[in-house]
């Protein structure tokens, strides 16, 4: 049995996501240079030495999702907000890790979840 909203198949018969449904992510990018992150993107970073920077003017419940290979390097860059409510860029310091960031409010910020 298909499930629908409005319509729009959401998951059909084979238990599969509908058409133009395939990723929770708006943006998926995969990136050996240093960036600038747009809400709802994820992100996979290929070489060490490299700054992702969250979105300037987040919202509350903007998501991004950050992964990195086999280095310890990958810094965070916080572009004016809080991250885990501390005013301080963060260094993803375990090799092949993914962190998911959520933006709460401007005094916490984004928290990873």
């Amino acid at each position: 049995m298909a499930i629908q909203i409005s319509g729009t198949t959401v998951i059909n018969n084979d238990r599969e996501l509908g058409s133009g449904l395939n990723s929770l992510y708006d943006v998926i990018s995969t990136t050996a240079t240093s960036k600038t992150l747009v809400n709802r993107e994820y992100c996979t970073v290929t070489a060490s030495g490299q700054t992702i920077t969250l979105p300037a003017s987040p919202s509350a419940g903007w998501e991004v999702v950050i992964s990195v290979g086999d280095f310890t390097d990958t810094v965070i860059g916080r572009n004016s907000q809080n991250i885990m409510g501390v005013a301080e860029n963060m260094t993803i310091n375990v090799a092949n890790a993914t962190v998911n960031l959520v933006f709460i409010d401007t005094t916490r910020g984004w928290r990873i979840t």
